[in-house]
Order: structure tokens, then sequence, then C-alpha cells
């Protein structure tokens, strides 16, 4: 097959083709040119080109595409340029004739035209149904803004694109809606047809609830309390009309029982019931006393449903309550006298009654049983009795236990009242409810009758407890570990009666009579010797008694006799407390070893050509010694560079001799002068004496870290560095040292100095 490519050659009108050769044929080499022929006209589409699915485009010549030549014999009305498919995907280009003048041999499309892409698009927007239920088998949707919906393509493959999606033929329950979006914004993606089916559901409800139950249970005065009972969730409203009324019961509708709730004309209200067969709470408040009603309910569930009116059974009030309040006075206790004194107006004294009530609370008993402690403190005074603390309740005798036989305004405690709290409970004879009155404080158990035991007298001991001292029966130590001392005021006991249901347990105080016990020699512990400490030695001993310690000033007191210089010492302990006697211990204060002070001095000392010092300084624990009262000194070579000693020998307390040893290394070296020139510098240091050489270090940090610091050896007072780096910063320090007897003695730093290169 040839391949002829057509090009159009300015000003001569002439067309030149160049001959090929594809696959399949043998190429020859070169190309022949021919005699002018009439070519086709070749459609050559634009590349890159594309739109959304559902958009239309008409392709327009130098705009997307281009002609190889103009037309001759026909119009560009009589084709146009399309596609194979509308389809989503790359999609080849076609030419399509609209009229029976073109002749398909003289237009055709170029080869390996481009290839022209649709998209798929994506809404970024949904619908937004109502998720509630509906009682209806129509339902409309809007599309959202700047969109067109579709149910989908019809049997001819047609899109049907509205502003709202109607459906119809909804049935009960749950209905899917499938749809699809078509944009309608002003911007590229105009008329685009996102082609992803979107669905959301229609929850339809035709079947009207049922209020299964509607009842009036508690009843006073001038309120109630029922409860209604709903097949399914759902709004209830609620309505109280008196049976007497002129309201007749068919006449009371659903839009009557919520017009009147509405707008508060009624004894009513609404409420929610959740369809699981429980019963919810309604109240009815404002009623009128003596008074039959009747009430009147219906529901609505969640799609509007309503369901028939339902009517309770009529209830009727009961007499007007008595209102006021009742005091109690007189203190809760056994064999005293209780009066109520009402606080109620409006009605004849006469016509009132009364009920005495106990009741026992679980918050009392804990504080019934507690022990009555008057033991007092340890200045023999008694214990402050703790406040009771009704907790601010309300008492009712709803739960409470009636008295028999108390039905006066006055009552006397019995034991049968102990740990309850009384109420009256007050009513009128021409009134309903009643008035009540109540103890601050429950009966308390009676303080039995008891004689203090006597206690015969015992010695002393540092491990003799309470749990040896016997007591009567029916009573017993609260803490029978604790030690009894000399002189106490008595330790707490407790006296149990044998009838703990009626009488209180009591705790006092019985005084244990004790005898002092004797120190003697043999509890002190103390080393015999002590070594001088250049200060007076205390507190060089231990008390014990039966293996516990004793305390200085609680248990004895302690005198010094000789106790700071070498020679015989003495402490003297005099008993105290729970011990008498006095007992005198000797011990010897030796003298020091000078080698057992600690020592303070100087490791190298700078040579300057005198006789040099080891700055020394000795101490005995926190005391400093004093030179020629306490110890000599004698030095051996400390004149010259080299190893020095210093001899230290003990006098006056301390006895013995150590000797000390430390070095006088080279004077501190200084830099004299530094000279810096292009990429190098040369420094010069001040010359010392008696020095075998310098050592020179160098460093990019003043802080002269090991890993980056450089060290040189120089034997003369000149040094330098060269093939530095223009603006670099070095700092340069030295030490001096004298080589001696095979060892190094070397000086303390120079000062550094920062060089910064030219």
């Amino acid at each position: 097959m040839v391949k002829t490519t057509v090009r159009r050659l300015g000003g001569i009108g002439l067309a030149a083709m160049i001959l090929f050769t594809e696959a399949g044929m043998a190429d020859t080499g070169f190309a022949a040119v021919m005699s002018p022929v009439n070519a086709p006209v070749t459609v050559t589409p634009f590349p890159g080109q594309w739109k959304y699915y559902g958009q239309t485009r008409k392709f327009i010549e130098d705009e997307h595409y281009s002609l190889s030549a103009e037309p001759a014999g026909f119009s560009e009305n009589d084709w146009s340029l399309g596609l194979a498919s509308e389809e989503t995907g790359s999609q080849p280009f076609i030419l399509q004739y609209h009229s029976e003048n073109v002749d398909a041999s003289k237009l055709t499309l170029a080869a390996n035209a481009p290839r022209f892409e649709i998209r798929e698009y994506k809404a970024p927007v949904s619908v937004d149904p109502d998720p509630e239920y509906h009682n209806i088998s129509e339902y409309t949707i809007p599309a959202p803004g700047n969109y067109e919906i579709s149910a989908g393509k019809d049997s001819q493959g047609n899109w049907n694109w509205m502003s709202e999606l109607e459906i119809e033929g909804l049935h009960e329950g749950e209905n899917d809606i499938t749809y699809y979006l078509r944009s309608r914004e002003n911007d590229n993606t105009k008329n685009a047809i996102d082609q992803t089916p979107r669905s959301f559901s229609v929850l339809v409800d035709t079947v009207a609830p049922v209020l299964s139950s509607l009842k009036i249970e508690d009843v006073t005065d001038t309120a109630a309390v029922g409860s209604v009972i709903g097949n399914e969730p759902g709004k209830f409203y609620y309505m109280a009309l008196p049976t007497s009324g002129s309201v007749q019961g068919n006449a009371v509708t659903a839009d009557l029982i919520q017009d009147n709730v509405a707008s508060g004309r009624c004894i009513g209200g609404y409420g929610r019931v959740d369809g699981t067969g429980v019963g919810t709470e309604i109240k009815l408040t404002g009623l009128m006393a003596e008074t039959s009603y009747t009430v009147y309910a219906f529901m609505e569930d969640k799609a509007g449903n309503c369901s028939p009116v339902i009517v309770s059974e009529s209830v009727t009030t009961d007499k007007t309550a008595l209102s006021g309040a009742a005091d109690v006075i007189g203190e809760p206790a056994v064999d005293n006298t209780l009066t109520a004194v009402p606080r109620i107006t409006s009605v004849d004294p006469g016509t009132l009654s009364y009920q005495w009530y106990r009741i026992r609370l679980d918050a009392d008993d804990a504080k019934l049983n507690e022990d009555e402690d008057v033991s007092g403190d340890r200045n023999g005074l008694p214990a402050e009795d703790g406040e009771d603390d009704p907790a601010g309740r309300e008492l009712t005798i709803d739960d409470a236990e009636p008295i028999p036989g108390a039905t006066a305004a006055s009552y006397k405690v019995t034991r049968e009242d102990i740990g309850c709290r009384l109420i009256v409970g007050i009513q009128g004879a021409n009134y309903s409810g009643y008035v009540a009155g109540a103890t601050a404080a429950f009966v308390p158990k009676l303080i039995p009758a008891y004689s203090l035991p006597v206690v015969a007298k015992k010695n002393y001991s540092p491990t003799g407890t309470l749990a040896s001292v016997r007591l009567p029966a029916q009573w017993s130590w609260v803490d029978d570990t604790l030690v009894p001392e000399y002189g106490n005021e008595g330790y707490r006991a407790r006296f149990t009666p044998e009838d703990t249901a009626v009488y209180k347990t009591v705790i006092v105080r019985i005084r244990v009579p004790m005898t002092r016990r004797t120190l003697k020699k043999s509890m002190v512990r103390m080393k015999a010797s002590m070594a001088y400490t250049g200060k007076a030695i205390r507190d060089n001993f231990t008390v014990k008694d039966q293996g516990k310690s004793l305390t200085s000033k609680q248990d004895f007191t302690v005198s010094y006799q000789n106790n700071k210089k070498p020679g015989r010492a003495s402490v003297t302990f005099k008993g105290r407390g729970n011990y008498t006697g006095t007992v005198k211990v000797s011990y010897t204060i030796k003298e020091k070893s000078i080698e057992n002070v600690t020592y303070i001095c100087q490791k190298n000392r700078e040579y300057n050509g005198k006789k040099q010092s080891a700055g020394l300084v000795l101490k005995n624990g926190s005391v400093r010694l004093r030179k020629n009262q306490d110890y000599t000194l004698s030095y051996k070579d400390n004149k010259e560079i080299g190893r020095a000693s210093v001899t230290v020998r003990g006098i006056g307390n301390y006895r013995g001799r150590k000797t000390v040893r430390f070095s006088i290394v080279p004077s501190e070296p200084s830099v004299k002068a530094v000279k810096r020139t292009s990429g190098a510098f040369r420094l010069t240091l001040e010359a010392k004496q008696k020095v075998t050489g310098y050592q020179i270090y160098v460093s990019p940090t003043a802080a002269f870290p090991k890993k980056t610091t450089r060290i040189f050896m120089t034997t003369g007072t000149s040094f330098g560095m060269d093939n530095l780096a223009k603006g670099d910063v070095y700092y340069v320090r030295a030490k001096a040292y004298l080589s001696k007897d095979g060892k190094k003695y070397v000086s303390a730093y120079s000062k550094a100095k920062k060089i910064k290169i030219k």
C-alpha cells in the first residue's frame, strides 16, 4: 500500500506528492515527483480534545480540525466531523455525510488521526430526602441547585431530565428510589451526566396507630397521675374534662384535643410513646376537688397518621388536701414525752386526729451502734458528741410503722423506739391527706450503769503491754498493745453491757498505777576508747532496756565530764520519766594519729626561683588543725622544678608523721606577639627559664574540644602555620614543659589567643 502526504506549495497552485513505502513493501530508497492529480481533501483532528459524558460537541474548522485543501464540488454543510460513539472512553473520529453531493473519495480522515476522550463525570452533590415516614403513595424530590434529575433512560434510550423527580406507586414500608444527575453549572461541566446510579429511601406508613391503654391511677384533690400505651412510637395528646360537662364523648375529636392542648385552654398535655408496651406517664394538675373527670387521648405516628380517640374510665378527685406543717417538741429519748404542734390555718383543732409512727433509717444504724466515749482527752475532759445529721431528709408516714394506741397529741418514748425516728401524722375530718412532723434525731440507746475497776500497781517494763493487765468481766482495753507508763492518767477501756440492743457500749479511762524502773550500767553501750576529735565528744553511746532503745530527755538526762582533750572522760546518766537512779560510765580519749586526718594540698606549684609550700590544710572532721600547735612541717627539694615533699609531724594532741609529695612545674607561658600574613600566621612566646620546650594547642573553637584540637611540640619560642583559608578563625594556647629524671613537668595553659586568617 502507498501512503500519500499532500503539502501545499505557496504561490504555485499545484500539489507536489511524495511517495514512500510502508511495511510490507520494499523500500526503493528514493522518492518520485509525479505530475499534479486531483488528490482527496484530508481532515486532520487536533489532538488532546475531550468532553464529559452527556455533553454535545460541534467540531469547527481551525478550532477542532484542519483541512489539507478547500473541498471542491460540495460545501461544509454537506458533511461534518463526528465521533464513532458517545460512550465514555477513547473514541475515534468519523466523517458524517449529510448530502449526496459529497464524493467520499474526495474527503478522507487523516491516517493515524488522534482519538477523542469522553470522560466520566462525578457530581459532587446528592439529593436530600426527608428521612421520616410519609403517609402518601406519591413523593416528589427536587434536584440539587444547578442540577437536573432523572430516573434513568427510557425504553428508547433517552434521558428525561427534570427539575424535580415525581415518584408514584409507593408501597407500605421502605421504597428504594434510583436517580441520576446532570450538571447545569455555568462552567466546563454544563450538561455533563453522572452515569453512576444513586439511591435513597422513602418510608411510607399509611396505617393509623392505636393507643391500647389509658389509665388514671393516682388521684388527689387537685392532681392525678396515669399512663398511656401506644402500639408504635409517636406523639400523644391528652385532655381531661369533667364527666358531667356539656361536651359529649363522641364530640371529642383529635383536632379538638390538639387545639385545646396547643392553646393551653384545657387540663392536659402531650408526650411520646415508644411502642414497647411500657406505659408513659401523664400528669393532670389544676383539677377541682371532689369532681369526676374523664380523660381523652389520641396519638400521631411519625408519618402523621392519627389514632382513634381513646377514653378513660371516670375518676373522682379527693376532698381538699390538708395543708400546713407540724413540729415535734421534745428530746427523742426513752421516757421523755414528745408533743405534736400543728401549724394549720383555717381548720378547727377539734377536728384533727393524731397517729404516731416509728421508722428506722439505714443511715442511722452506724451512729446508733457507736460507743459512748466519755474517756476524754489526756487532761480528763469528756469527748464532744458529734451532732446528729438528718441529712435534710423529709420523713413521711408512707413507709413508717404505726405505733398502736399512740393517737394523742403527746407521746411518751419507750424502749421499743430505740434506733427509730418518730413521726406524727395529723389528719382533718373534712380533708384528705395529712401533715407530718418528725424528730430530727433517732432515739438513742441508754447509758448503762457501771463502776470503774481498780487495777493493782505494776512495775514498769518497756515490753510490758496492757494485754498483761487483767480487767473484770465485761471490760476490755481499747488498745492492749500500749505500754503503760509511770504517772499515766489512764488508758481507754470498753464496758460492754449485757443487753446491747438497749444499752450503749461505754468507753472510759482506767488509771494503771506504775512503779519506776531503776537505770543500770548494763543498759549503757559505749566504746572503751575514742580518738581525739578536736572538740567535745557527745552522744557517743546508746541506752537499751530489754532490747528497746531509751530516749534522751525522755527516759534519762546526760551530763559530760572531761570529754574534749585526751585522757579519762565520763558520762553520767540520770533516770527520768519511767526510770530512776544515776549511772556513771567512763572511757578514754586517745591522741589521734596525724596520718588519719584529712589532707588538702596543692598538687602543682609554679616555679618562681623561690622555695615553694604545698599549701597544706589539715582537718580532724570539721576541726581545722593549727600549725606548730597540732603539727610541724619540714620541706625537701621544694625550690627547683621537679618532685618535692613535705613531712608532717603530729604534736600536742596528735602523734605520728606523714610525708606528702607535690610537683614544682614551669610557670605559665604567654603569647608575646602574633603576625598574620595571607593564608598564614606566626606567633612568638615569651621565653621561660628552665624549660625543655612548649606544647602548642590549635583549635577552631574557644572550647578546645579534644576531637578537633591539634597539638604541636616545639623547643623554640616561635610557631607558625600556613596554607590556611581566608576568613577562618583559630584559637591558640600553649604550655611550657621540662623533662627531668624521665618525667615531664608541665605548666598551666597560657591565655588563649584568637587569630583570624587574612
